[in-house]
């Protein structure tokens, strides 16, 4: 009984050892004046800028995102986030309203 005990407590440890790290994920922050303008990451929305400020930040997996603020009155913008480690990226949006 001893013997299978060390045993599987051999390869529980070397399962752990060679299993892969998990890749930290990267926390973006987004404020602005437009609380009721979108959120939008890889063309699906978040939510409104208020409820993200709200919420404080939005997780992001590792890698490439592009991120865009929409509204039916103002110019849209966006902004491509590349963070392969992890971190947290802060963005203040300032849109512009449309011209007549």
């Amino acid at each position: 009984m001893k013997m299978k005990c060390a045993l599987v407590a051999v390869l529980l440890a070397c399962a752990c050892a060679t299993a892969p790290a998990p890749r930290p994920s990267t926390r973006l922050r987004v404020d602005g004046s437009v609380s009721d303008a979108t959120l939008w990451v890889d063309d699906r929305m978040v939510g409104t800028l208020g409820e993200v400020m709200h919420r404080g930040a939005v997780p992001l997996p590792p890698g490439y995102h592009r991120v865009e603020v929409r509204h039916p009155s103002y110019y849209s913008l966006y902004r491509d986030v590349d963070q392969a480690d992890g971190g947290e990226v802060a963005w203040h949006v300032d849109l512009h309203p449309l011209l007549d």
